[in-house]
């Protein structure tokens, strides 16, 4: 008698199905964990900005008067973030990030900026995150050394 090898049909559709099944469930859990990495990334470097900047209120009575440029940027390092959600390098000579006493190491995907009237601060993050559709926009605002306010946009976290 002869043996029969392989699969048959209906084995290969079963199989295709389950894996079909899997990757639908995996795929959003696997964004949804790479929106939160690149999220962690983005508190960390608002949490060294704000750092900085509190320290410069308490040493100099004020905040720097400006808008900065977004960071890390290409080009001039004018207008609007360029290539949201690429990692880029910081770019320590951007405008308004010279004085920054604690430029990050490596790339970053989220883009930054601050604007400042002197008493008070807004940071700012804006990116494109992973699984979330549009751009993301994350917001602390200062007066003095106390923060007023906080917005994310849109709220998935």
């Amino acid at each position: 008698m002869h043996k029969k090898r392989g699969f048959t049909l209906v084995e290969l559709m079963i199989v295709i199905s389950i894996i079909g099944v899997l990757s639908t469930v995996a795929v959003p859990s696997f964004l949804r964990a790479s929106a939160k990495t690149q999220r962690t990334e983005m508190i960390q470097m608002m949490s060294m900005m704000r750092t900085h900047f509190i320290s410069l209120y308490r040493n100099q009575g004020t905040y720097p008067a400006t808008t900065s440029a977004f960071n890390p940027c290409t080009g001039s390092c004018s207008g609007l973030p360029v290539s949201v959600g690429t990692p880029l390098e910081w770019v320590p000579s951007a405008q308004g990030w010279s004085d920054f006493s604690a430029p990050p190491d490596g790339r970053l995907r989220m883009r930054y900026q601050y604007t400042s009237s002197g008493q008070t601060l807004a940071l700012q993050a804006v990116g494109a995150l992973p699984g979330i559709e549009g751009p993301y926009s994350y917001t602390e605002t200062y007066a003095g050394e106390v923060q007023v306010g906080t917005a994310e946009f849109p709220d998935v976290f």
